[in-house]
C-alpha cells in the first residue's frame, strides 16, 4: 500500500480553526472545503492531481490526511479502516495551529515532532527513512536510543539503530523481535534485572547494551509493519508506541495490519515450487542429439567403364531400371581399334603366305621366322578382339541401375575409366553427413540416428554411423570456400523402393547424453569460450 504521507490535520468540533498535527498541508489542498459536506462516513476525494484527501469525523471534530499517492483502489477500505483509527490517538492534545512549529506534550504532540520529522525528508530510500524515525526518537527524548526493523510476514529486513554500536546485537535484537511476535500487535516491557524465563533474553539483551529498560513494539506474526525497541524509553512515550509504529509504516508505505492474501501466498509458493522444478529439470539428463544436413548415397556401387577411349553409340537403360548380370546396357564403336584390327588381319594373311612360300622352297629358316610372326599378329588380333567385344557395355552384377552416362551424349568422345554406368547390386543405402566444426569431433563410428528426406514425408530411416567426421576432398575441388566435415553412415532398412540415392534431408545423431541446462546452452557457452580467448585471453 504506497501512500507517501505528507499531512496530517485536526478541526476541533465547533471551529474553523484548522490544526496542523504533522507536515504541511500542499497550497492546492483545502481540507476544510472538503470537509463541509462532511457527515457520519469518511470522506474521500482526489485532489491536486494525484493526491488523495482523506476526512475522518471524530467526536471532536474531523482529521483531514493528505497523501501525495493515490493508492489502488481496491485497497482504499483497508486504509480508511486503518485511519480512522490512528486519528482518535493522533489529533487530541498534540494538534496545533496550522503553520506553527509542533511542540512536546501529551499524546499526539509527544509523537508529533517525531513524525513531523519523518514526513520531512520526503522521497527517500527506506533505509534513510528508518535512520531518521531512530534519530528523531532519540532527538526528541522519547528514548535513550531505539532500534527499528521494517518486519515481514515471516522474518524482516536489516537492524537500523540511533547508536551504530548496537549494531553489534543486531542478531540478538533480530531474535527478539521474532520471537515476541505474537497473534496480535503487542508491546513488551523488559527490565534488566529480571529474572522472568520468558524474558531471560531479554534481560540479558538490556544489561549487555546498559539499558535499565527495553520496551518492544512489534506487529503481529503473519502481517508486515513495523518493530520498534526502545531502550531507556521516556515514561509518557511508553502509552504512545503502537501509534508510532503504525504511523510510520503508514509513512513508509508498507502494507500493514493486514495478512498476505491467499492467493499471493498461492502465487509466491507456486512460484518457488515452479523455479525449484525449473532447477531440477535444467539439470537431468538428456540425450545430446546432433543435427546435420544429409545426402543419400548407395551403400555399396559397381560402376560399369571402358579402360580405353571409344565414342558412344547408344544407351538401352535408364536410371531405375533392374538389370541381370551380362546384361547389355550401352553399345560403343572405337574406329582406331577397329582399323588396327583390320590391319592385323591384312598381316596375319601376309605372312601365311609368306610361310607357305617358305615351306615350298624349303627354306626352313624363313618358314620358322614367318611362324613367329603369324602368332605374334594372332595374339595382337585376339587382343584386338577381346577389346571390340568390350565396346557392348554389359552389366558386371544385377541390381538396379542409379546412374548412366545418358542418352544425350550419344556420339560423343567417352575418355578412358568414364563411367557408362553406375549399379547397385541390392537395396541398402547409405547417407553422408556434414557436420559443423563444433560438432565433429562429437561423431564417433556405432552411433545410431535416423535421418528425414525431403520428398518422403512420413517416414525416417535408422542408420548406423560408419566413421568419425572427416575432410571432404570433394568439397574443396567443387570451388566451396570452406571444407566440409563428413561422415558416412549406413542405413539399417532397406529402402524398399521408395528411396534412392541422391536425395537430400536432414539427420539426427545421438552422440551420448549430458545435463540439460549444458546441452541446450552448449552452442552459447562455444562461443562466449572462442570471444574470451580470441580477445581477452582468458580460458574457462
Amino acid at each position: 500500500m504506497p501512500t507517501n504521507l505528507a499531512a496530517i490535520a485536526h478541526c476541533p468540533a465547533g471551529s474553523e480553526q484548522l490544526r496542523l498535527v504533522l507536515g504541511e498541508l500542499p497550497a492546492d489542498v483545502d481540507l476544510a472545503a472538503l470537509a463541509a459536506d462532511l457527515k457520519e462516513k469518511p470522506i474521500l476525494k482526489r485532489s491536486g492531481g494525484d493526491r488523495l484527501a482523506v476526512i475522518v469525523p471524530l467526536q471532536d471534530g474531523w482529521a483531514g490526511w493528505v497523501f501525495d499517492v493515490m493508492p489502488p483502489v481496491t485497497e482504499l477500505p483497508r486504509l480508511v479502516e486503518k485511519l480512522i483509527s490512528l486519528s482518535a490517538g493522533l489529533t487530541g492534545n498534540g494538534a496545533q495551529p496550522l503553520g506553527a512549529a509542533p511542540t512536546s506534550g501529551e499524546g499526539a504532540a509527544l509523537l508529533a515532532p517525531v513524525i513531523h520529522d519523518l514526513a520531512a525528508h520526503g522521497r527517500i530510500k527506506r533505509k534513510a527513512l528508518l535512520q531518521a524515525l531512530v534519530d528523531a526518537i532519540v532527538v526528541h527524548g522519547l528514548a535513550q536510543a531505539a532500534v527499528v526493523r521494517i518486519c515481514r510476514e515471516k522474518g524482516g529486513g536489516a537492524i537500523v539503530a540511533s547508536d551504530q554500536a548496537l549494531l553489534s546485537h543486531a542478531d540478538e535484537i533480530g531474535r527478539l523481535f521474532e520471537a515476541s511476535r505474537g497473534t496480535e500487535a503487542c508491546q513488551i516491557d523488559i527490565r534488566a534485572n529480571s529474572h522472568d524465563m520468558d524474558t531471560l533474553e531479554a534481560a540479558l539483551l538490556a544489561e549487555a547494551v546498559g539499558a535499565e529498560t527495553l520496551t518492544l513494539q512489534v506487529p503481529a506474526r503473519g502481517v508486515g509493519g513495523v518493530a520498534l525497541l526502545f531502550i531507556g524509553a521516556a515514561p509518557e512515550a511508553m502509552a504512545q508506541t503502537h501509534l508510532l509504529a503504525e504511523l510510520a509504516a503508514l509513512a513508509l508505505g508498507l502494507d500493514i495490519g493486514e495478512p498476505e492474501k491467499r492467493h499471493v501466498r498461492l502465487f509466491k509458493a507456486g512460484l518457488a515450487v515452479a523455479i525449484a522444478g525449473l532447477v531440477v529439470f535444467m539439470c537431468l539428463p538428456i540425450p545430446l542429439t546432433i543435427t546435420a544436413p544429409a545426402l543419400s548415397e548407395p551403400d555399396t556401387a559397381v560402376i560399369a567403364a571402358l579402360p580405353f577411349d571409344s565414342f558412344l553409340q547408344s544407351v538401352t537403360v535408364d536410371v531405375g531400371d533392374r538389370v541381370t548380370e551380362g546384361e547389355q546396357l550401352a553399345k560403343l564403336t572405337a574406329p582406331d581399334l577397329e582399323a588396327q584390327q583390320l590391319q592385323g588381319k591384312l598381316q596375319l594373311s601376309v605372312q601365311q603366305i609368306a610361310a607357305s612360300a617358305a615351306l615350298a622352297q624349303n627354306d626352313y629358316g624363313a618358314y620358322k621366322l614367318a611362324r613367329q610372326r603369324i602368332e605374334t599378329i594372332r595374339a595382337q588380333v585376339r587382343q584386338f578382339d577381346d577389346q571390340l567385344e568390350q565396346l557392348n557395355v554389359a552389366a558386371p552384377a544385377a541390381g538396379t541401375v542409379i546412374r548412366t552416362i545418358g542418352s544425350e551424349a550419344l556420339g560423343r568422345f567417352v575418355a578412358t575409366g568414364q563411367e557408362i554406368a553406375i549399379i547397385q547390386p541390392d537395396a541398402r543405402y547409405a547417407v553422408r553427413l556434414v557436420f559443423s566444426r563444433m560438432d565433429a569431433p562429437l561423431i564417433k563410428a556405432g552411433q545410431g540416428g535416423e535421418v528425414f528426406f525431403r520428398g518422403l514425408n512420413g517416414r525416417s530411416y535408422p542408420f548406423t554411423v560408419l566413421t568419425p567426421a572427416f575432410v571432404d576432398d570433394a568439397s574443396d575441388a567443387s570451388g566451396d570456400d570452406e571444407q566440409q566435415l563428413v561422415a558416412r553412415a549406413s542405413i539399417t532398412v532397406e529402402g524398399e523402393g521408395d528411396l534412392m540415392a541422391g536425395l537430400s534431408g536432414f539427420a539426427r545423431v545421438e552422440a551420448g547424453s549430458g545435463i540439460r541446462i549444458v546441452v541446450l546452452s552448449r552452442y552459447l557457452v562455444e562461443y562466449l569460450r572462442m570471444t574470451a580467448w580470441s580477445y581477452l585471453g582468458l580460458r574457462f
